[in-house]
């Protein structure tokens, strides 16, 4: 199976949108602080945060090789920042993140071809939530699950989590992992 756009819920995250995303919390970056982006796409939310402040270890998670052109590996260079070239939900757990940043992938569940696997990859609070649940819900959860106590994330999702089934599913794991 060839990987195309389609197949893997790609939604590029525009240049204002990621900075208003990291102006939510770059004011608060410790030095060192470590932040994870589980789905780097085009690399818009490193070069956000690095326009503003260069005191934070970037991780980058990235399913899609061909995104990942000569400039985005050499950031990955750098000693404080890592680049897993992967698929997310085979990204190790022992990675802990002050925060973590993401415009996850929006795969309808029907499409999803992964299922067995990411529901490995969930803590059993997070089992509770539908199966019926979209892709980018199941790209939260693990992120949650990679952050420190009190680690902090910032998403751009849709709103159909509002109004759907899975919703109310997601709405009461989101709830029992921290607040909202």
């Amino acid at each position: 199976m060839v990987l195309g756009e389609l197949e893997l819920g790609q939604v590029f995250t525009p240049p204002d949108v990621a900075d208003f995303m990291v102006k939510l919390f770059v004011d608060e970056l410790a030095d060192g602080a470590k932040i994870l982006d589980p789905c780097i796409g085009c690399n818009v939310f490193f070069n956000t945060l690095n326009s503003r402040t260069s005191n934070f270890d970037f991780h980058g998670v990235e399913i899609d090789s061909k995104l990942l052109i000569e400039s985005i590996r050499n950031i990955y260079k750098d000693p404080r920042n890592d680049l897993f070239e992967g698929d997310f939900f085979d990204f190790p757990y022992d990675n802990q993140f002050d925060y973590a940043i993401l415009n996850p992938p929006y795969i309808r569940q029907e499409k999803i071809i992964n299922k067995k696997q990411i529901f490995e990859t969930l803590s059993p609070s997070q089992l509770e939530v539908s199966k019926k649940s979209n892709m980018f819900v199941y790209f939260i959860l693990k992120t949650i699950n990679h952050l420190k106590q009190n680690g902090k994330f910032v998403a751009i999702i849709y709103d159909s989590w509002l109004y759907s089934d899975f919703g109310i599913s997601f709405r009461k794991v989101l709830v029992s992992e921290g607040c909202v």
